[in-house]
C-alpha cells in the first residue's frame, strides 16, 4: 500500500496536482477477485484520493 501512495504522489507532482485535504480519502479492501501477494495473502484494494490543481502552477 505504501508503494502505491508513493507512486500516486509522484504522478500528482508530475501532472500539477496535490491532495485536497478538505475531502475524504478512502482505502477500500476487497475480498473478491483477489490476487495472491508475495506473502501468500490475498489483497486487493481501491484508493480514492481527492485531488486539486497545485497552487504552485502559474
Amino acid at each position: 500500500v505504501e508503494n502505491t501512495y508513493l507512486q500516486m504522489f509522484s504522478w500528482m507532482k508530475e501532472h500539477g496536482y496535490e491532495q485536497d485535504y478538505h475531502a475524504l480519502s478512502l482505502e477500500i479492501y476487497k475480498n473478491e477477485r483477489s490476487a495472491i501477494n508475495s506473502f501468500g495473502d490475498k489483497l486487493q484494494f481501491d484508493i480514492y484520493l481527492p485531488l486539486k490543481k497545485s497552487k504552485d502552477l502559474k
